[in-house]
Parts: C-alpha cells; sequence; structure tokens
C-alpha cells in the first residue's frame, strides 16, 4: 500500500500509472480507479485524532498516487476534468476505506473515522494518456455545475435513508462506473418499497 515519491516523469495510461504496484486488482485499480487522490490536509486530521501515528502518517502511506493541498471533498465535484501533466483525467468516484487501512497502520479504527468524517480522498479515470511529475499542477479544465461535491454526494450515500430521488438523480452522472450508479438505483428501488410498505 505504502507509495513512494519519483523524481522522474511517469507514464498514466488509462488502467494507471506505470509501474505502480496494485495488491488487489478486484477492488483497486482499472478504468474507473486509475489513479488515488489523498489530499495531505486529511493527515493533519488523523494526526489530531490518533497522535501515535503521527509519525507515519505522511504522503504516499495510505496508497494515494497523488497528494496535493487546497483541494478536498468539500471544493471538487463528481465529474470534474483536470490536466496533469501532459494527461487529462476524469473524477470518477468516492475511495471506500477498507480494513487494509487498519492494517497498514497497525490500529483498529481509522478506516471507519475517514468514512464517517469523509476524508477518504477520490480516484479519477485517464480520458487522455500522457506522463505526469512531481510538482505538476492539477488543472481545472471542465466542471458539471449541477453535479455534486464529493462531500455532498458522500454524505446522501452514507445517510442510513437518503432520499430516493437523489439516489436516481446520481446515477446519472456520468463519470460514475456503470456498477456504482446500479446500486444508487437498487438502493433508491429498495428505499422506495420500503417506505411505501410502513
Amino acid at each position: 500500500m505504502y507509495k513512494e515519491a519519483v523524481s522522474k516523469p511517469v507514464r498514466l495510461s488509462k488502467r494507471g500509472l506505470m509501474n505502480d504496484f496494485i495488491g488487489d486488482k478486484t477492488i483497486h485499480g482499472g478504468a474507473t480507479k486509475a489513479l488515488h487522490h489523498f489530499p495531505s490536509e486529511h493527515y493533519v486530521t488523523l494526526s489530531k485524532n490518533f497522535p501515535l501515528l503521527k509519525p507515519i502518517f505522511c504522503p504516499g502511506s495510505i496508497g494515494e498516487n497523488i497528494s496535493t493541498t487546497g483541494i478536498t471533498e468539500g471544493n471538487i465535484y463528481l465529474g470534474d476534468i483536470f490536466s496533469l501533466g501532459s494527461a487529462k483525467v476524469q473524477l470518477s468516484e468516492p475511495r471506500k476505506p477498507c480494513w487494509k487501512i487498519d492494517a497498514r497502520y497497525a490500529q483498529q479504527g481509522v478506516a471507519a473515522f475517514m468514512f464517517t468524517n469523509s476524508i477518504s480522498g477520490w480516484y479519477y479515470c485517464v480520458l487522455e494518456e500522457g506522463k505526469v511529475s512531481l510538482g505538476d499542477e492539477l488543472k481545472l479544465e471542465h466542471r458539471v455545475e449541477r453535479n455534486p461535491s464529493l462531500l455532498e454526494y458522500q454524505k446522501v450515500i452514507t445517510a442510513l435513508r437518503p432520499n430516493p430521488m437523489t439516489l436516481r438523480k446520481f446515477s446519472q452522472i456520468d463519470s460514475l462506473s456503470n456498477d456504482v450508479a446500479r446500486r444508487l438505483i437498487e438502493r433508491a428501488e429498495w428505499l422506495s418499497r420500503n417506505s411505501e410498505s410502513n
């Protein structure tokens, strides 16, 4: 899971960064999860809540491919398209923290804290392949204004009983994978059926 900084340009293909090791390709990587972004600000939050782990909370330690300052779930939107180096990427979906994060830090509760506080980072799909380097600017190229911010999206999908209409609306976001869109629709249908029967 631990990533190390690179000093030379790296090719970013539709499947991810060249020579990037992915432990479980059934969950991570692939066309809709080619690149994982985790804001460095979140390490500050994690350090405050898990102070004993502060020395190892550093960029790359949680498995992200890129880390930045100034961009978080509150000011980035599903479907946002960015240029990065000579590549072009699109925000596809948030990362869902799993047990491997707790195992990586040897501390129970880190993944749950990230999930509850919506600080898990997000994935990009690659629209145009290219080369990326340390220090490249992540420049916003296009935003669909009607799409939700990542924070808004996460608050809805993690709610106990979200509005089915909102879930259906979210399922229409082009950048979401077919599998994620299908799950949103299935949950909306389940909620609609159960609310009618109560």
